[in-house]
């Protein structure tokens, strides 16, 4: 590996036990500023993973690119049930939608999941329809993990349906975004989404379906982070205990016309200059091993016994 050649100071045996941090860019297929971003992360960053969006208005441009790099491997599925449009027939699926026939939106659709207006065969119809999508995408690879935009996979209703398909296509990671101990403190939203993560964690161990034991994301919240802050952000899930980790990054290029002001900010543009600088990958390549989410297991003796990777 070209990153861990650069590691000096340690044997051999010292460089393959470190504990599996595994980054994944989210929002592949959001735009073409962000598909360009995310790629120039994973060919040149520490990025290993991306989760694509199969409803992405520009999600044809990005399986493209990931083709043409040769990473189908570390492709994902990132679980959209909450912004733009669905994949099914808008009748098929009434109640994830708004009366413009766009799904709820993050708030209203945590709202109508708990006052019971979604139906829940209705959610099962779209994640079905978002990895067949996948799949026609990828060539009929399933997705190497699942996780949610906005965490939608992590709620109680949602949760059980979504473990529930994944067990039925064999696929084995899903991303668990709980993290406890964060390097900040979280923000009220975020703080609700590491307590559903928490309870999701089970639910999805029941259907076979793994995750990552530490998490590291929640505490930026979306905002800007250096280096610095982002290797103590793992340091502390370390300093846990946690012997395996999943960092939520979303690099991309300047999006003047993104569709919201996440996408069109310059803290994309920033972060993407974070993950592809070498003082983030000199100073995380001592206490981790850069790899995908199939890897993050390496050193568990038991790997099917447990729905967390050591």
């Amino acid at each position: 590996d070209r990153y861990q050649r650069r590691v000096r100071g340690l044997s051999v045996q010292e460089m393959d036990e470190r504990p599996g941090l595994v980054v994944v860019a989210d929002d592949l297929g959001i735009s073409e500023p962000r598909n360009l971003g995310i790629m120039r992360a994973m060919e040149h960053g520490v990025v290993r993973a991306a989760s694509l969006m199969v409803n992405g208005d520009a999600v044809e441009h990005a399986v493209q690119l990931v083709r043409a790099a040769g990473l189908d491997a570390a492709i994902g599925l990132h679980l959209n049930l909450t912004e733009g449009v669905a994949v099914c027939d808008p009748e098929c699926v009434g109640s994830l939608l708004d009366q413009e026939q766009q799904l709820l939106g993050k708030t209203k659709f945590r709202d109508a999941c708990a006052a019971g207006t979604v139906a829940s065969e209705e959610v099962a119809r779209e994640v079905e329809a978002q990895l067949g999508r996948f799949a026609e995408l990828m060539g009929g690879r399933p997705p190497a993990h699942v996780d949610g935009h906005q965490h939608c996979h992590v709620l109680a209703l949602t949760a059980p349906i979504i473990a529930d398909a994944l067990q039925r296509r064999s696929v084995r990671f899903a991303r668990i975004p709980e993290e406890p101990g964060a390097l900040v403190s979280l923000c009220s939203v975020c703080s609700v989404v590491s307590r559903e993560a928490a309870a999701a964690r089970c639910v999805y161990l029941d259907h076979g379906v793994k995750a990552s034991e530490g998490f590291v994301g929640l505490s930026f919240c979306g905002a800007t982070y250096s280096a610095n802050d982002l290797v103590s952000a793992v340091r502390k899930q370390l300093d846990s205990g946690r012997s395996s980790i999943e960092a939520m990054v979303h690099p991309g290029l300047l999006d003047p016309n993104g569709y919201d002001s996440f996408n069109t900010s310059q803290d994309r543009v920033e972060e993407l200059r974070v993950l592809c600088g070498t003082e983030l990958t000199n100073q995380l390549e001592p206490i981790v091993r850069l790899c995908r989410h199939d890897e993050l297991n390496k050193h568990d003796p038991h790997p099917h016994d447990h729905g967390v990777l050591a």
